[in-house]
């Protein structure tokens, strides 16, 4: 008994303390990204992951569109939260992107949401933690599911690792199921899973791994109401519009400023130009007087003889 009592303690003081998202440290993050944000982007975004996006694809014999798409949700902003859902759509590998989105219920709904914020789904990097592999190409290569999922986790680090998110917000509990996302899940995934029940706290869980920390945000996905008759389907949509809305609006306020900013820069060059240009007409007027001046001082006045 005295071992069972020890043992469930260490296990508790090896997990990490979530904390509330209104917590002074949670609030100095969300600034510090909005610091970096003002003078930094993820430059080299393209050259870092798609080549492993494409070998990846190759080796699951993934058409190219699949890397188009993957590639188109996660070119957002690096500093903005990372929302990470569960694994893509059916037509994810077949469709153009816009129709992939208008075809998809999780999309159109997380486009609105945004939207209500003042942001694009092209400002934010959306992420699936089991990227690439969509329910239908599960169900049809049932044999070779396992090393696929699992390859896919490793993109999903890789990424991340890459990327060093401060905020991340966790639409997904797959990873911390009894599913085959659960059952293949390594460590590293299985943090990146939430509860709803913390969602419904509001909590983050701080997560350091290879010297990054990670403040995951604890929601639930979209699916949880979207198409589902439930008593308190409006409760959970309005819930994660909540959460969401809570990380995301200081970074639309932040969009809308600069690009007030830049209509003011872009004003304020045209008037310049237009100053500039009188100048220039007025540079070549006063030329054209001082010429004139010189022609009338240098005329001689005739004289009857």
């Amino acid at each position: 008994m005295d071992d069972l009592l020890r043992q469930t303690e260490e296990l508790t003081i090896n997990q990490p303390r979530l904390v509330s998202y209104h917590e002074e440290r949670i609030l100095e993050v969300l600034d510090g990204q909005l610091n970096d944000a003002r003078y930094e982007t993820w430059s080299g975004w393209e050259t870092l992951i798609r080549p492993m996006i494409e070998d990846f694809c190759r080796q699951w014999t993934l058409p190219t569109r699949a890397v188009e798409n993957f590639m188109a949700l996660t070119k957002g902003n690096p500093h903005f939260p990372v929302i990470l859902l569960q694994n893509p759509v059916k037509d994810h590998d077949t469709a153009g992107f816009e129709d992939m989105v208008n075809n998809c219920p999780t999309l159109r709904w997380l486009e609105d949401v945004l939207h209500a914020r003042g942001l694009l789904l092209d400002d934010v990097v959306i992420l699936d933690v089991c990227p690439l592999l969509s329910d239908f190409w599960l169900a049809r290569n049932k044999h070779i599911a396992e090393e696929a999922v699992r390859d896919a986790y490793l993109v999903t680090e890789t990424i991340l690792l890459l990327l060093k998110p401060k905020l991340l917000i966790s639409c997904q509990c797959a990873t911390k199921g009894v599913g085959d996302f659960g059952l293949y899940a390594s460590s590293f995934v299985e943090r990146l899973g939430s509860t709803t029940s913390n969602a419904k706290q509001k909590l983050v869980m701080p997560f350091r791994h290879e010297g990054n920390e990670i403040y995951i945000a604890q929601a639930y996905h979209p699916r949880y109401f979207l198409g589902r008759e439930c008593l308190d389907g409006d409760e959970r949509e309005d819930l994660l519009k909540e959460i969401i809305g809570h990380f995301m609006a200081p970074f639309g306020k932040w969009k809308a400023d600069v690009v007030r900013l830049l209509h003011m820069e872009a004003v304020i060059l045209k008037l310049a130009k237009v100053v500039n240009e009188q100048r220039v007409i007025m540079n070549r007027m006063l030329k054209f007087m001082y010429k004139l001046e010189e022609s009338f001082a240098s005329m001689t006045i005739s004289r009857p003889s």
